[in-house]
């Protein structure tokens, strides 16, 4: 009945737009009852809505600790009011939205896993925090679970990319003296590598998806700063 309340209470938050409110009382519906862990990605969903980033961080390494993929099914129905075809949290809700009248042509989705979704996020997150470090860690993970992703071969060639101008502003207020010269040069070789990174990330995200202009353009970009002739010239046949 308690659960029933308060999920009832939080239908009522996302229908008003309420999301705040709504992210807190599906983590409350978590809390009672933990092998429910639909209601933790729906808060977490809730917080990412309204840009509460802190509460949503909390909740998506509980969310990645756990494994969660979101794998199952997912019960969608076209409001009548909207016609927008939406998400209930239960067949129960949905199939009294259709028979109450204020739903129609209702379906069950096999839902795919939300793994991709929760490191991109997080990633997202730790970047708007300026913690590149735990963002390269979300990123690598997704890679490792989804070799196919190119959102995360692109985002690691952009950490990269923001390494190579952290490196580039220091260069850029050096001297001439030996040991600054000395210094200049040791970055140079570092900021080399660290651009060889981005090209082998881009190079996977081509691969996969050839027709995306963003990273054929990145990556022609890249080829043609590091002299990379060859792979230039190869890739902008491809592109023509």
């Amino acid at each position: 009945m308690i659960k029933a309340d308060v999920q009832n209470n939080a239908i009522k938050d996302v229908n008003s737009d309420n999301y705040a409110e709504a992210a807190k009382k599906m983590y409350v519906l978590y809390e009672i009852d933990k092998k429910d862990t639909i209601n933790l990605y729906l808060s977490t969903s809730y917080y990412l809505k309204v840009k509460d980033y802190d509460s949503a961080l909390i909740n998506y390494k509980e969310l990645n600790k756990l494994n969660y993929t979101g794998r199952g099914m997912e019960y969608y129905a076209v409001n009548k009011k909207t016609n927008v075809d939406e998400l209930y949290f239960s067949i129960t809700e949905r199939d009294s939205y259709v028979k109450a009248g204020m739903a129609e042509k209702p379906r069950n989705v096999v839902a795919v896993s939300k793994r991709n979704e929760i490191l991109l996020n997080m990633g997202f997150i730790y970047r708007e925090k300026k913690d590149l470090a735990a963002a390269e860690n979300c990123y690598k993970q997704l890679v490792a679970y989804d070799p196919t992703s190119v959102d995360g071969y692109l985002e690691l060639a952009y950490l990269s990319l923001d390494k190579k101008k952290a490196i580039g502003e220091q260069m850029s207020v050096l001297g001439t003296s030996k040991a600054e010269m000395l210094t200049y040069d040791n970055l140079k070789i570092k900021m080399d590598d660290i651009v060889k990174g981005a090209i082998k990330y881009l190079e996977k995200a081509n691969a996969l998806q050839p027709s995306d202009k963003t990273v054929s353009d990145l990556l022609l970009k890249l080829y043609r700063s590091m002299d990379l002739i060859a792979e230039y010239n190869a890739l902008k046949a491809k592109t023509n």
